[in-house]
């Protein structure tokens, strides 16, 4: 069946890029190791997941305005067009579950779920090219661009304030 194709998903992963850099914050990307593009916003804890969850579904309400052929939040898999990309504010609620940095995803060629810089979402960036087998030559090249995840926690103080 049609579906979102990755360069789709390229696009709108560059969209979140630029609606979080208007709120004052960085993102870290992460290949899922499937057909996705995962971004990490590592904060301080100041705010609960409650005085939070406003602000996600902003960043992904903007996205899906500015792009309406592009990305959807809507989350019925019924109520989206097949070629829609779902910007996913809702993974951060608890209990919902997903693939971590480095893990090996069961399907053919072993991909791995891979951080990857922003300026590797490129035309040629493909799910499938980073895999088992490679992974520890691109870690000893790039090192462990997770660490930023762990390392550089941001204040949303400012972005809290600037909330529709």
């Amino acid at each position: 069946g049609e579906h979102a194709t990755f360069e789709q998903v390229k696009a709108v992963a560059l969209e979140v890029k630029k609606v979080l850099k208007e709120f004052g914050l960085t993102g870290y990307p992460k290949t899922s190791g499937s057909s996705g593009i995962h971004i990490y916003v590592p904060i301080k804890t100041e705010f609960t997941y409650k005085q939070i969850f406003p602000l996600a579904k902003q960043v992904a309400t903007i996205i899906a305005e500015r792009n309406p052929s592009l990305a959807t939040v809507r989350r019925p898999i019924a109520g989206r067009k097949p070629t829609e990309v779902y910007v996913d504010y809702l993974q951060n609620m608890e209990g919902k579950s997903l693939a971590a940095a480095y893990s090996v995803r069961e399907k053919p060629g072993a991909p791995v779920s891979t951080p990857i810089a922003w300026s590797e979402i490129t035309k040629s960036l493909t799910i499938e090219q980073f895999t088992m087998k490679n992974m520890p030559a691109r870690l000893q090249k790039k090192g462990d661009l997770f660490a930023n995840v762990l390392m550089k926690k941001q204040s949303l103080t400012a972005a809290m304030k600037m909330l529709k």
